[in-house]
C-alpha cells in the first residue's frame, strides 16, 4: 500500500514537472510590466506572486528580494519542497535571474527618471535665481546711475551759477570762442558783435551763436578785445538767497577803481555794499538796481550816508538797518529823497531831507558822489558828531545846506569858496570854532548868490572879513559867538539886500559906523547888536530905522542915543521891540518903548 502511494506521488510529480517544462517561464505571473512600467501596485503584486511560487530555491541568494528570510511558515519537510530540492531545473534559475534583471532595470529606470526630474528642477530654480539676481543688478545699476546723474546735474548747475556770476565781472571775449559740450553760460559773441551788452542773457545759452546780429552791430569788428570791456548789466538769472561774494567783490572793485571809494576801512561803505549785494541777489531785484552806472553810484552814496548817520547809535554795527532805503525801490522814492523832474529817464537825486531823525552818527564822505546833481542837503535837528567833511565843499551844485542843531565840531573850511551856487548856509547851534573864512566873499567871477548865512550859537572867533560884498544876502546872523574887533564899514554899504542883521552876544568893540544908518537901503527890519562892547553914540539917522521892527542894543557901553531913535515907534515907524540901557534911553516921553522896555543892569 505504501508503494502504491509512492508511485502515485511520483506520477503526479512527473506530470507537474512535464507541465512546468512545457510552459513558458513566469506564465503564472500576472504582472504585465509593458502595460504600465511605473505602476507600483503591479510591482508589489508581481513580487507577491513570485514569492508565493518561488520559495527558497537552491542556488539563489538569501538576500534576494524574492526570498522572505523571516517567513516562518516555510516547511522544508513538505513533500513539494523536497521534490523541488531534489529536482532543481536550469529553466527555473534562468527565469529567476531574468526576473531579477527585469526588476533591476525597472528600479534603475525609476532612479534615472527621478534623477532627471531632480536635475531639471534644480536647473529651473537656478535659472530663476539667476534671473532674479540679474534684475536686482539692473535695478542697483540704474539707481547708481540716476544718483550720479543727479549729482552731476547739481554740480553742473552750481558751475553755471558761478560762471554766470563771474561773467558779470569785467571780461574780454576771446578771438575765436568755442562752445563747450555740454554748453555752459559763456560770453560768446554773435556773428556780428553788438556795441552794447545784451540786456537779458538766457540762463541756458544756445548751442550755436545767433544767426542775426544784435541791435547795432559794428560793420568791422576789431581783431583784438577792447581796452575797456563791457560790464554785465544783469547777474545770473537764478541768484542765491544769500549775497554772492562775486557781486560784492564786483561792487568793491567798481567803486574803488572808478570813484576811489574806501571799501576796506569805512564801515558805512562796507555796509552799503553788502546791502546792495543782498538786494541784487534777492527776489526783488530790478534792472535799475543791477546796472553799474551813475544811478547805482548815487544809490550807494545814499546808503553810505544813511548808515553813517546811525553809526554811533548801534552797539553792534552789524545790526544797523537803513532808516530811509527800501529794497527793490528806486532811490527817488525813498524817504526824504527828491529827484530832478526833467522828463528824462536818467533822473538824478537833487534833494536829501533827513532832518529830525535823532541820528548820532557822522556825515559820510561819500556825499561827494552826489556833486553832479545835489542842490539841497538837510541833516538838521539830529545829533551828528564829528567835523564837517571836506567832501561837503565838493558839492559844487549845492544851493541849500542845512546842518543846524547838531554837535558838529571843527571849522568852516576855506573850501567854502567852491560853493559858487550856495544860497542858504545854515550851521547854527553847533560847536564850530575858527574864523569866518575870507573865501566867503564874492570873488572876481561875480557876486556870490548867498542869501541866507547863519552861524548863530557856535564858538567862532576872529573878526568879520572885510569886503565880503554879499549883495544878495537878506539874512546875516553871526550872533552868540566869540567874534571880536570892529565892524567893517562896507557891511553897511555893500549889503544892499539885507533885512535881518544879528551881531549880538559877541565881543565887538568900537563905535557903530555911520554907514550902518543906510544898511539894506533903509529896509532893515531886524537889528540886534546887544551884549557887546560898543561905545560912543547910537546913530539916529531916521532913514536907517524907518522899517525896523526889532531893535536891541542893550548891554553895551554907549554914552547916549541920538534923539532920532525916538521916532521909530509906531505910528512914526514900525518898531514894536526896542531895547536899550535905561541910562541912555532918554526920549523925554516921545518914545514910550524906551521907557517901558529899557534894560536895567
Amino acid at each position: 500500500m505504501t508503494n502504491e502511494n509512492e508511485d502515485t506521488a511520483a506520477a503526479a510529480a512527473a506530470a507537474t514537472s512535464s507541465e512546468s517544462s512545457s510552459s513558458k517561464p513566469f506564465d503564472g505571473i500576472t504582472h504585465t510590466p509593458t502595460e504600465n512600467k511605473n505602476n507600483d501596485n503591479d510591482d508589489n503584486e508581481w513580487k507577491e506572486t513570485s514569492q508565493s511560487k518561488l520559495q527558497k530555491v537552491p542556488g539563489t541568494r538569501s538576500e534576494s528580494p524574492y526570498f522572505d528570510k523571516n517567513n516562518n511558515n516555510n516547511n522544508d519537510n513538505t513533500p513539494e519542497t523536497k521534490t523541488l530540492q531534489q529536482r532543481p531545473t536550469a529553466d527555473t534559475a534562468d527565469d529567476l535571474e531574468q526576473g531579477q534583471q527585469h526588476q533591476q532595470r525597472q528600479l534603475k529606470g525609476k532612479v534615472i527618471e527621478y534623477s532627471t526630474s531632480t536635475t531639471r528642477s534644480v536647473k529651473e530654480k537656478r535659472k530663476k535665481y539667476l534671473l532674479i539676481g540679474f534684475l536686482i543688478s539692473i535695478l542697483i545699476g540704474a539707481a547708481a546711475g540716476l544718483t550720479g546723474y543727479l549729482l552731476m546735474s547739481s554740480n553742473s548747475s552750481n558751475d553755471r551759477k558761478k560762471a554766470s556770476s563771474s561773467n558779470a565781472i569785467l571780461s574780454s571775449p576771446t578771438m575765436n570762442p568755442t562752445i563747450s559740450n555740454p554748453p555752459t553760460v559763456s560770453n560768446k559773441p554773435s556773428d556780428g558783435p553788438s556795441t552794447e551788452p545784451t540786456l537779458s542773457p538766457t540762463s541756458t545759452p544756445s548751442s550755436t551763436p545767433s544767426s542775426t546780429p544784435t541791435i547795432a552791430p559794428s560793420s568791422n569788428p576789431t581783431s583784438t578785445p577792447s581796452i575797456q570791456p563791457t560790464i554785465s548789466i544783469v547777474p545770473s538769472s537764478s541768484p542765491s538767497n544769500a549775497p554772492t561774494r562775486d557781486y560784492y567783490t564786483m561792487l568793491q572793485e567798481f567803486l574803488f577803481e572808478e570813484y576811489a571809494v574806501d571799501t576796506t576801512s569805512a564801515t558805512s561803505n562796507m555796509l552799503a555794499i553788502e546791502w546792495l549785494a543782498q538786494e541784487a541777489t534777492g527776489e526783488q531785484q530790478t534792472q535799475t538796481v543791477l546796472q553799474l552806472n551813475q544811478k547805482l553810484v548815487q544809490r550807494f552814496a545814499l546808503l553810505s550816508l544813511d548808515f553813517a548817520l546811525q553809526q554811533n547809535n548801534a552797539d553792534n554795527l552789524r545790526n544797523i538797518k537803513s532808516l530811509n532805503a527800501r529794497v527793490g525801490i528806486d532811490a527817488c522814492q525813498w524817504n526824504g529823497i527828491v529827484c530832478n523832474d526833467d522828463g528824462d529817464d536818467n533822473t538824478m537825486i537833487s534833494e536829501i531831507n533827513w532832518s529830525y531823525q535823532q541820528q548820532e552818527g557822522v556825515i559820510s564822505k561819500e556825499i561827494r558822489l552826489l556833486s553832479s546833481s545835489l542842490v539841497k542837503l538837510d541833516l538838521s535837528n539830529n545829533n551828528l558828531q564829528g567835523t564837517i567833511p571836506e567832501e561837503i565843499y565838493k558839492l559844487t551844485n549845492i544851493q541849500k545846506l542845512y546842518l543846524f542843531k547838531n554837535n558838529l565840531t571843527g571849522t568852516i573850511s576855506s573850501q567854502i569858496g567852491n560853493l559858487e551856487q550856495i544860497t542858504h548856509f545854515h550851521l547854527s547851534h553847533n560847536n564850530l570854532i575858527g574864523n569866518i573864512p575870507n573865501e566867503l566873499k564874492s570873488d572876481n567871477n561875480g557876486i556870490r548868490p548867498l542869501e541866507y548865512f547863519n552861524v548863530y550859537s557856535n564858538q567862532l572867533t576872529g573878526t568879520i572879513p572885510d569886503d565880503l560884498r554879499l549883495r544878495n544876502v537878506i539874512y546875516f546872523d553871526i550872533g552868540r559867538n566869540s567874534l571880536t574887533g570892529k565892524l567893517p564899514n562896507d557891511l553897511g554899504t555893500k549889503f544892499i539886500s539885507l533885512r535881518h542883521l544879528y551881531l549880538d552876544h559877541n565881543d565887538f568893540r568900537g563905535t557903530i559906523p555911520d554907514s550902518y544908518n543906510t544898511v539894506g537901503n533903509g529896509r532893515l527890519e531886524s537889528f540886534s547888536i546887544d551884549h557887546n562892547r560898543f561905545t560912543g553914540t547910537v546913530p539916529g539917522e531916521r532913514s536907517m530905522y524907518n522899517k525896523l521892527v526889532q531893535y536891541t542894543l542893550h548891554s553895551n557901553q554907549f554914552d547916549r542915543i541920538d534923539s532920532d531913535n525916538c521916532r521909530i515907534e509906531v505910528p512914526q515907524g514900525e518898531c514894536v521891540e526896542f531895547r536899550a540901557d535905561c541910562d541912555v534911553c532918554q526920549c523925554n516921553g516921545y518914545f514910550d518903548l524906551c521907557d517901558r522896555q529899557c534894560h536895567q543892569d
